[in-house]
C-alpha cells in the first residue's frame, strides 16, 4: 500500500521545532507536516486552524499524485478535524478513538465532549476504539457503532529479558503524558516520602506535557533532585532499552483507555 502521513503539529512554542510546511520520508513513509505554535486555545479556534492545515496538506498530497482511498485519523480532535475537511474533499474516513476523557466521569466538560463527538462521528464512515470501556461510551452515549482494536505492543522492540541484580540502587520508571490524570504529582510526593526511608531508590519519568515546569519545581521543593528525574519525551526504542535496566514500572493514572 502507498501510505502518506499528514501530521499537524499545533503544540506551543515551548516545543522547539521548524514552523510551516515540511515534507520528508521516514522509514519509507511519506510525511507531510504543518507546524504552528498554537498551544492551549479554545476548541473552536483549534479546530479552525487544524482544518486549514489539514486542507493544505491534503491538497499537497493530491498534487503529488497520492490521492487517498481512505483517511485514517487518531484521537478526538483530529477525528473532528478530518470529519470537517471531509465535507470539502469527500474522502472515506476511518477514526480511531483514544481519548481517555470520554471515560472520566469527573471531567467537567464531559457533556460538551459527548455532544461534540456525537455530531462529529456522524461524518465518520467507520469508528474504532482502543478499549472495550471506551467503545461502550461511544456506542451508548454518542450513538456510533464502534469496533474495538486494542493498542498494539511492538514485541520486536519490547522484549523480555532476564532480570539482573544490581547492587546499590533500585530503579523505578514511569511513562506518560505530563498531565493531571497521570497523577505524576502524587507519584513524586509518594516517592519523596520513600526517599526519607532509604536513599538507594531512583525514579525516572518519561514524557512531555503541560505540567513539566510544575513537576520540576515540586521535585526541587521536595529536595529529591538526586533521586527523581524528568527525562522528557523518548521514542519506543529508548524506553524499551530503559525497561531492561529497571526494577519496577509504576503507573498511577486515575484512568486509562
Amino acid at each position: 500500500h502507498n501510505v502518506c502521513v499528514a501530521a499537524i503539529n499545533l503544540r506551543s512554542f515551548r516545543y522547539k521545532r521548524k514552523y510551516g510546511f515540511t515534507k520528508f520520508v521516514r522509514d519509507g513513509v511519506k510525511v507531510y507536516e504543518y507546524s504552528l505554535p498554537v498551544g492551549g486555545v479554545p476548541f473552536s479556534l483549534y479546530q479552525h486552524i487544524a482544518c486549514r492545515c489539514l486542507g493544505f496538506l491534503y491538497k499537497k498530497i493530491i498534487k503529488d499524485g497520492n490521492k487517498p482511498d481512505v483517511v485514517h485519523a487518531h484521537f478526538f480532535d483530529m477525528i473532528c478535524c478530518a470529519a470537517n475537511v471531509k465535507k470539502k474533499f469527500g474522502y472515506q474516513l476511518v477514526g480511531t478513538e483514544h481519548f481517555s476523557k470520554f471515560i472520566n466521569k469527573d471531567f467537567e466538560k464531559r457533556s460538551q465532549l459527548i455532544k461534540r463527538a456525537s455530531k462529529c462521528y456522524k461524518n465518520v464512515d467507520r469508528l474504532f476504539a482502543v478499549s472495550n470501556i471506551l467503545a461502550d461510551v461511544t456506542r451508548t452515549e454518542c450513538q456510533k457503532e464502534t469496533y474495538v482494536v486494542h493498542n498494539i505492543v511492538d514485541c520486536n522492540t519490547f522484549t523480555a529479558s532476564e532480570r539482573k541484580v544490581r547492587h546499590g540502587r533500585i530503579k523505578f520508571v514511569s511513562v506518560g503524558r505530563l498531565s493531571e490524570e497521570k497523577n505524576f504529582s502524587l507519584l513524586i510526593d509518594a516517592f519523596s516520602e520513600a526517599c526519607k526511608i532509604r536513599q538507594d531508590i531512583y525514579l525516572e519519568i518519561y514524557g512531555a506535557g503541560e505540567l513539566k515546569d510544575s513537576l520540576e519545581d515540586q521535585i526541587k521543593a521536595n529536595s529529591v533532585s538526586n533521586n527523581i528525574k524528568l527525562c522528557g519525551f523518548a521514542d519506543r526504542a529508548k524506553i524499551a532499552a530503559n525497561f531492561k535496566s529497571t526494577d519496577c514500572f509504576v503507573l498511577l493514572s486515575s484512568h486509562e483507555t
